[in-house]
Parts: C-alpha cells; structure tokens; sequence
C-alpha cells in the first residue's frame, strides 16, 4: 500500500483533527476541528468569530494531527 492510500485511508476512517494555529502573542493554541475532505485537500471546519480562525487570517501556517488508530471502548 502506498503512502497516498495510507493518508486517504486514515483521513476517510476519521472526521474531527487535532488543528494548531499560532497567536499573535507568539503561544500555539490547539483545538480539536471538524474537517471534511475531497481527494488530499482538507477543509477545516470553524468559525469565523473564533480565535482560531483570526489565527489563520493572520499566520496561514497550520499543524494537524490526526489519530489513525481505532476508537477504544471502555467497559
């Protein structure tokens, strides 16, 4: 399997992403986003009004992480 079907197979199998943005005091600032995706390109789900969002206007540098191991259920 290759490295493109390893990132669609985990970004198909997941819908909510860790998403970290910079503030313009210089701290990162990580929230958990929504996302939905057509082939490798991910849009990130969030509001306009959010601090989130006046990150990315001002610093368009994102990191994401997503987890690719299944969801665990506690007994």
């Amino acid at each position: 399997m290759s490295a493109e079907n390893d990132v669609i197979r985990i970004l198909d199998s997941h819908r909510i992403m860790a998403v970290s943005t910079q503030r313009a005091d210089g701290w990162s600032q990580t929230t958990l986003a929504g996302y939905a995706k057509v082939g490798l390109t991910i849009y990130v789900l969030v509001f306009r009004s959010s601090q989130k969002f006046a990150n990315m206007q001002r610093d368009d540098r994102i990191s994401i992480a997503i987890d690719s191991q299944a969801a665990r259920s506690e007994p």
